[in-house]
């Protein structure tokens, strides 16, 4: 009976002590929303804090979605003394199938062997950009008749990254109405 009650204390006592490291160990990220530019680098900070009196050991591991591609590591190994802090940054690159003004999450979770002790996110969208431009493929126009007709050939290109709709209205001059055109 005494070795199952010693047993018992020494069970809670290691519970109580690892819930004790947990608290104390935090993470933050420099910034919990980000929004980029299309396939632009951005790099945020991840600071590890421990304010415990206990030295923690483990593993920092960043989620990598199929939409944000990470170019820095995506683990870490993680060693702190009590009252240390650590700062570690974190270079990500937005995917070319990213889509805009969508939300999309980046995990970062540090990992004492198969439990899990904090958890940062940060969440990652791309700015949209309306882009559309209309260029002239002929500079000037020759009329040599007044019954001629006029063809103006453009070339209409959209350079951002959402989709645009277009309406072209066509208006002569007011000089040129009034002349029988």
């Amino acid at each position: 009976m005494l070795i199952i009650c010693l047993c018992y204390c020494f069970h809670q006592e290691k519970a109580q002590a690892q819930a004790a490291i947990q608290k104390s160990v935090t993470l933050s990220l420099s910034e919990e929303q980000l929004q980029l530019k299309e396939r632009s680098v951005q790099t945020l900070t991840l600071k590890i804090v421990n304010t415990g009196d206990q030295p923690f050991k483990g593993t920092l591991s960043i989620s990598n979605t199929e939409f944000i591609e990470i170019i820095s590591r995506s683990e870490y190994p993680v060693e702190l003394k009590a009252g240390e802090s650590k700062f570690i940054p974190i270079r990500l690159l937005p995917g070319k199938d990213m889509a805009v003004a969508q939300a999309h999450h980046l995990r970062v979770t540090l990992n004492k062997g198969t439990e899990v002790f904090a958890t940062a996110v940060c969440e990652v969208t791309i700015i949209a950009k309306k882009s559309v431009t209309l260029i002239s493929m002929t500079s000037n126009l020759i009329l040599s008749a007044i019954s001629d007709s006029i063809k103006i050939p453009v070339k209409i290109a959209n350079t951002g990254n959402t989709a645009q709709q277009v309406t072209l209205v066509c208006q002569l001059p007011q000089g040129m109405q009034n002349r029988g055109f």
